[in-house]
C-alpha cells in the first residue's frame, strides 16, 4: 500500500513538474530581452549610450509576479542612468526600458557583460489549494526564471592631443559644449537683490561638477545645483544649472566663467561674458539718531496742545455747568438769585441785575413767584455768557 502510495506521488509530481516547464516554455518566447550600445568604439571620456529593453506579451503579463533587473556594474566605465521606462504599452507587448551613459575613464578593450533579469512567473495553482485549514491566505507560489542580455564588447581608444592642448588633462568633457549666462538686469539699486543664472550644456560627464562665484565686497547665495538631460539622436545632452542671488552696496563686475571640451583630436576652450552691475544712487533708508528726537520733539508739542486745550474747555465747562446746574436745582426765582449770590463769584452779579430787570420789569403773571420758568432762565443764561466772561476761581 506504501509503496502504491509513492509511486503514485513521484508520478504525480513528474507530471506537474512537466506541466510547469510546459507553461514557462511557451511563456518565454513571449518575452523579449534586447540590449544595445550606440558604438563599439569611442575615445576616453566620450559618452556611449547603453540600452536593454524588456518586452513582455499582454498573454502573459498577468501572471508576472515581479521583474528584477541587475545592477549595472562595469569596471572602468563610468554608468549614469538617465531613463527609465516601466510598464508602457508597445503594441502587443508592454515595455520595460532603462538607459546608461557609458564615459570610459581608461583606454583599452572592454567587456560588457550579459546583465541579468529574473522574472517572477506565479504557479497555476486551484484556489482551495491558496488558503490552509484555517482560511487565512497564503503567500503566492512563484517560480522565477532569468534571463540573460546580449554581450557586448566596447573599444576605447585613447586621447592624442597636440602639445598645446594639455588642457584638456584637467576637463574631463568630450563632445560639444556651451556655456549659458543670464541676468536679469545691468541696474539694480544698493542692497537690492540681484539673480545671476549659469548653465553648462555638454554630452560630456558634467556629473561631478559645479559652480563656484566670488566677487569681492559682494554677498553671494548659491542655489543647489541641478541636472536635467534629454535624448539627442543617440546620445543625452546633459545641462548643469546653478541661480546666484548677489546682494551689494557699490558697482561690481561678475566674472566670465571658463572651461574647455575636446572633439575628436582637438580641444575648445568655452567662456562666458562678465556682466558690469551698475549699483544706482537709491540707498535703501535709514533712520538716525536725529530723526528719532524730531519724532520724540512732535509728540512732546502735541502733548502740550493737547492739555492746554483740555484746561481751557475744563475751565470753560465748569463755569457754564455751574450757572446751569443753579437754574435747574432752584424752585423759584428768590431761591436762584440767593444761590447765585452766594455760590458763585462777583462776577456773576450782572446776570443776577439781568434777571432781577427781566422780573420786575415784565408784567406778565408769568413772572410771578409761583411760576418758575426755567426756559426763560437758560434763555438769559445763553445771552449772558455771550456778552459777558465771567471768571472763577479755581
Amino acid at each position: 500500500m506504501k509503496i502504491l502510495y509513492y509511486f503514485r506521488c513521484k508520478v504525480l509530481q513528474k507530471f506537474l513538474f512537466f506541466s510547469l516547464s510546459i507553461t514557462l516554455l511557451q511563456g518565454l518566447d513571449k518575452i523579449l530581452i534586447d540590449s544595445t550600445i550606440s558604438t563599439p568604439k569611442a575615445f576616453v571620456h566620450e559618452q556611449v549610450l547603453y540600452t536593454i529593453s524588456i518586452k513582455i506579451h499582454q498573454d502573459i503579463f498577468d501572471k508576472i509576479h515581479s521583474l528584477d533587473i541587475a545592477r549595472l556594474y562595469l569596471p572602468n566605465i563610468k554608468s549614469i542612468e538617465v531613463e527609465r521606462i516601466e510598464g508602457v504599452g508597445d503594441g502587443e507587448y508592454i515595455l520595460y526600458q532603462m538607459r546608461y551613459c557609458l564615459y570610459p575613464t581608461q583606454s583599452g578593450i572592454f567587456t560588457i557583460e550579459p546583465l541579468a533579469v529574473q522574472v517572477g512567473f506565479l504557479d497555476s495553482t486551484d484556489d482551495e489549494n491558496t488558503h490552509d485549514v484555517f482560511l487565512s491566505p497564503k503567500s503566492p507560489q512563484t517560480t522565477t526564471q532569468t534571463f540573460l542580455s546580449a554581450t557586448h564588447q566596447l573599444e576605447v581608444m585613447p586621447l592624442t592631443l597636440d602639445s598645446q592642448d594639455n588642457l584638456y588633462t584637467k576637463t574631463p568633457l568630450y563632445g560639444v559644449s556651451r556655456l549659458i549666462t543670464h541676468a536679469l538686469t545691468h541696474n539694480v539699486g544698493a542692497g537690492e537683490p540681484l539673480e545671476f543664472d549659469i548653465a553648462l550644456e555638454s554630452y560630456g560627464d558634467i556629473f561631478d561638477l559645479d559652480f563656484v562665484l566670488d566677487i569681492p565686497n559682494v554677498s553671494i547665495y548659491a542655489a543647489p545645483a541641478t541636472i536635467s538631460s534629454k535624448q539627442d539622436s543617440d546620445k543625452y545632452l546633459h545641462t548643469l544649472s546653478k541661480r546666484f542671488t548677489l546682494i551689494a552696496q557699490e558697482t561690481y563686475e561678475i566674472p566670465s566663467f571658463g572651461y574647455s571640451y575636446v572633439q575628436n583630436t582637438k580641444v575648445y576652450p568655452i567662456a562666458s561674458t562678465p556682466y558690469a552691475i551698475h549699483i544706482q544712487d537709491s540707498p535703501i533708508p535709514t533712520y538716525t539718531k536725529k530723526d528719532s528726537l524730531s519724532w520724540w520733539w512732535l509728540w512732546i508739542v502735541l502733548c502740550g496742545i493737547s492739555c492746554i486745550s483740555i484746561w481751557l474747555w475744563w475751565k470753560r465747562y465748569r463755569t457754564t455747568h455751574k450757572l446751569y446746574v443753579l437754574i435747574a436745582n432752584a424752585h423759584s426765582y428768590k431761591a436762584l438769585l440767593q444761590e447765585i449770590l452766594t455760590h458763585l463769584p462777583h462776577t456773576y452779579a450782572p446776570f443776577a441785575t439781568m434777571l432781577e430787570a427781566y422780573l420786575y420789569s415784565q408784567t406778565t403773571s408769568r413772572f410771578s413767584t409761583n411760576f418758575y420758568d426755567k426756559k426763560l432762565l437758560y434763555a438769559l443764561a445763553k445771552e449772558f455768557y455771550a456778552t459777558h466772561n465771567p471768571k472763577e476761581a479755581l
